[in-house]
């Protein structure tokens, strides 16, 4: 059973993802993702100190700020938000 597991694991996403990080390791110790007492179950990823939701806030010029933009942008624009009804044409007879 552990061999069928291995070979779950070795092609399931989570060996490509990781958890969005809520504050760097300095805070917590696993960036909020889950309690610092218990061990999650997916790699936390690579440079948790500068990827992470509370210094994104914080940067203007962040991927998350820029998606936020974007967002309220759709928002403040209701052409960007509903497509106008469009009249099909009448079936041509045959």
């Amino acid at each position: 059973m552990s061999d069928v597991l291995d070979i779950i694991g070795k092609r399931s996403r989570d060996n490509v993802r990781v958890p969005m990080p809520w504050n760097p390791p300095s805070k917590s110790k696993n960036v909020g993702f889950c309690d610092d007492d218990v061990e999650p179950w997916i790699r936390l990823g690579d440079y948790l100190e500068e990827i992470n939701v509370e210094t994104q806030e914080k940067a203007p010029n962040s991927v998350l700020n820029y998606w936020t933009k974007l967002i309220n942008l759709r928002k403040m624009n209701p052409a960007m938000v509903t497509l106008p009804e469009i009249q099909s044409s009448p079936k041509p007879a045959c």
